[in-house]
């Protein structure tokens, strides 16, 4: 019964994260982001404790990575996020949360902040290094107790359903005799190294050279249409940009008085570093790294067994997921905010149900 929960809250979550994707958000706000995701992680910690959140955030965040094709940048900004909004909301609903102190609700804005704040954290100590992004926080506090509202409320009618329906034990899962390969595992750590070492390196020259040069490996790999990828972050780099380069103590340019040469050279560093830090992941994984990487884990650690079990399970089920969910959003009734209210109310529970049948 955990494993089918689990596996369905996952699926439910990761889809969320990919759906949300094509939500546009706002040109300097790049991270802003209603959070849906985040109202099965709360499901999670309220029916099984605080590590089914965190479990629940680390496998959302590497599958939703590997799903868009962006698995460096998403496991720095929304893994670390997600991760410390569950380690907060774990906290929260352990202490206040099960002795009745605290709703759903609450833990739900509560969460939303603390994944903004880890976010502008991260974002600031890796990618834009300019203090002038807190200016954010008075904008993004509202926005987090709004998104928080909503994702609690999700959370919620999730929790409602499961309690109220019977879910029977999961049987062997076909995913676990796929073949082991240590090959994904190789590539982690090479990514890993790899970004490490982009963070130390502290030359502008190198990011250029690494960045024409993956381009060069994707290009023969024929996977150069993974480059519009980088896309989704322009909104990032012209944040990163326009920061930097107007703010950045230094030598004024003559014809340009307001711009440092500094400022230039320190935006251009942080952008290239960031595109080498994507590029390098879309050179090392493709999609169909995600289910052979778990299937490697879990025979390398067999303590795990169960979490990959879960990511399998929450993957292979993850294309019908989206095609509910994506069904549920286009039936919902254009006018009327009472009717579409009533819609969700009525036909959140079938989707559910609809998803339930093939985790």
């Amino acid at each position: 019964m955990k494993t089918r929960r689990l596996s369905l809250l996952l699926a439910l979550a990761v889809a969320a994260n990919i759906l949300e994707l094509f939500i546009p958000s706002p040109p300097f706000l790049p991270w802003l982001k209603i959070g849906i995701a985040n109202a099965f992680t709360m499901a999670a910690i309220r029916m099984y404790g605080p590590w089914a959140g965190i479990q629940m955030t680390v496998l959302r965040t590497f599958i939703s990575g590997f799903i868009s094709g962006i698995p460096a940048t998403s496991l720095l900004i929304g893994g670390s996020g997600g991760v410390f909004s569950a380690l907060v909301m774990g906290c929260l609903w352990h202490f206040f949360g099960s002795s009745g102190l605290l709703s759903l609700i609450g833990l739900g804005i509560a969460g939303s902040f603390s994944h903004t704040m880890a976010q502008l954290c991260v974002v600031y100590a890796l990618f834009i290094k300019n203090a002038y992004i807190f200016w954010q926080i008075p904008i993004l506090g509202p926005v987090s107790a709004a998104t928080g509202t909503l994702t609690g409320i999700l959370a919620l009618y999730t929790c409602q359903f499961l309690e109220n329906h019977e879910v029977p034990e999961a049987d062997p899962f076909p995913g676990v005799h796929h073949a082991y390969s240590i090959r994904p595992l190789i590539k982690l750590f090479i990514l890993v190294l790899g970004t490490g070492v982009f963070f130390w390196v502290s030359l502008l020259k190198i990011f250029v050279l690494s960045s024409l040069f993956l381009c060069i490996v994707l290009f023969f790999q024929r996977r150069s249409r993974t480059l519009a990828l980088s896309l989704r972050f322009v909104p990032l780099f012209l944040l990163t940009f326009a920061l930097n380069v107007f703010s950045e103590p230094g030598h004024f340019y003559t014809t340009i008085p307001f711009i440092t040469h500094e400022g230039v050279y320190k935006s251009s560093f942080l952008m290239c570093r960031t595109l080498s830090i994507m590029l390098l992941s879309f050179a090392l994984f493709t999609r169909q790294d995600c289910e052979l990487l778990f299937t490697s884990i879990m025979r390398a650690v067999p303590s795990l067994s169960h979490s990959m079990e879960v990511a399998l399970r929450g993957t292979a089920a993850l294309p019908s997921v989206i095609s509910i969910l994506k069904d549920f959003y286009l039936r919902s009734p254009r006018k009327g905010f009472i009717m579409r209210i009533r819609y969700f109310r009525e036909g959140f529970a079938g989707a559910l149900a609809d998803v339930l049948k093939i985790v």
